[in-house]
């Protein structure tokens, strides 16, 4: 390598904001741990979301140190502090609950809750950043769901044994609701305009695999959750018309797939 090869790496990587690449890490942090804990029976055990909330919390340190808080806000603040209050509490109450260690483990719930929220907080440096975040999040719900649809087509690929669809998290209530809500971000980035035709299309054509998803769970609430989600994005999206529209076609390419679905055995 030249020393002006080795000159120019230089200067991009003193080129590169430390604060830019802490945000894109703490951002990512939270989607990557979302899919490790819905394939650790949706982070129900302690053993599994107890990592999740020290690595969370670490990465948390880490990024307020580097950020400074600068980009929480008042409202952010407010919001962080209301969950730290309410951790302090529950740690408090280990010193006259009957279980302490419900108390304890309620605690660390609370602070994984917390540490999320304030890695979204200290994450988004820009405006155009949360439709990143919020694109990485229906890529999560394409994956978990997308896994559990599989597990239900092609038998011994997961673990599958009740009626309702609920692997991987465990509980068809939890991935019926992670499928609503995957279904409405597509539905949103299908018809917004200031995204990319690819991205659109990309994000639309994931609508039957959500939906399919959803019909195996058998979930009331979770098809509930997803009226109000397009009720709302229809309410309050810039283009309604191209909302509704997108909406419209969603469920017209998924109808069929879900009666040839609902119509097979087992």
């Amino acid at each position: 390598m030249t020393a002006a090869a080795i000159g120019r790496l230089g200067a991009s990587a003193r080129a590169v904001d430390p604060k830019m690449a802490v945000a894109v890490v703490a951002l990512g942090g939270q989607l990557v741990a979302s899919v490790a804990l819905a394939f650790r029976s949706g982070g129900f055990f302690v053993s599994s979301w107890g990592i999740a909330c020290i690595a969370l919390l670490a990465l948390t340190a880490l990024a307020a140190m580097t950020t400074g808080g600068s980009f929480c806000g008042w409202m952010g603040g407010v919001a962080i502090s209301g969950w730290a209050v309410l951790a302090a509490w529950q740690g408090l109450s280990m010193l006259w609950a009957d279980d302490p260690s419900r108390a304890r483990d309620t605690m660390g719930l609370t602070l994984l809750y917390a540490a999320a929220l304030t890695l979204g907080v200290l994450g988004l440096r820009r405006t155009a950043w949360l439709g990143r975040l919020a694109g990485g999040a229906l890529a999560v719900a394409a994956v978990v769901v997308g896994a559990g649809v599989a597990a239900r087509l092609r038998p011994g690929f997961g673990d599958d044994p009740t009626a309702q669809l609920s692997w991987p998290t465990g509980y068809w209530n939890a991935l019926g609701v992670l499928a609503a809500f995957g279904i409405t971000l597509a539905v949103g980035f299908g018809t917004a305009k200031s995204i990319p035709t690819i991205v659109r299309g990309v994000a639309l054509a994931l609508t039957p695999l959500l939906a399919l998803g959803l019909l195996m769970t058998l979930s009331r609430g979770s098809f509930v959750a997803l009226s109000f989600g397009i009720a709302f994005l229809i309410a309050f999206a810039p283009g309604r018309l191209e909302t509704l529209t997108g909406g419209i076609l969603a469920l017209a390419v998924s109808t069929p797939l879900l009666g040839y679905a609902n119509a097979q055995h087992g």
